[in-house]
């Protein structure tokens, strides 16, 4: 009995070190892979982020559908007269 309760505190400290480092490690991981892409990140943005043109589709997009639907200038179809009937060229 005297066994047990010196075993339990000490299987405790090394699961609470084993935890401990499995974060650590998976910590150490994302570090590994993440900080080279954020390098590369930051020089393509250095390099080709300032000539690239912006794209405002966001901004279009919300001054096209806050107009009502009658004020958007869509015409009506009109038929079309052909005078040439020949198919022919196609």
């Amino acid at each position: 009995m005297p066994f047990l309760l010196i075993l339990v505190p000490i299987l405790a400290i090394i699961l609470a070190i084993t935890v401990m480092g499995v974060l650590i490690g998976s910590v150490m991981i994302l570090f590994k892979f993440a900080i080279p892409l954020l390098v590369i990140w930051l020089i393509y943005r250095l390099i080709v982020g300032h000539n690239k043109p912006r794209h405002h589709y966001h901004e279009q997009h919300q001054a096209y559908y806050s107009q009502p639907s009658d004020s958007r200038g869509r015409k009506e179809a009109r038929d079309v007269k052909v005078d040439d009937d020949n198919w022919s060229d196609f």
